[in-house]
């Protein structure tokens, strides 16, 4: 997202299910359909290719700032 920040991917286990995004003000989190085969890919050092998570099909959005957080499609267990 352009004028952002990566500020983490989003797994668990060394498996990928998103990434978060710093935005002045806001977070936004952008989770992996995961009938997508980039859902909860192994990485075993934590460290996913990028340029294929752009490709992947999105299957949540979360977007939270400090008065509002709204969430749209689906969430994997930790973040639901």
């Amino acid at each position: 997202m352009q004028g952002s920040t990566v500020t983490s991917w989003l797994g668990e286990d060394r498996r990928l299910y998103g990434m978060s995004y710093q935005l002045p003000g806001t977070q936004m989190m952008i989770f992996i359909d995961e009938r997508d085969p980039m859902y909860q890919a192994y990485s075993r050092h934590s460290s996913w290719d990028y340029d294929a998570f752009q490709q992947a099909k999105v299957g949540g959005i979360s977007c939270r700032t400090e008065r509002n957080r709204i969430d749209v499609g689906n969430f994997p267990g930790p973040w639901r």
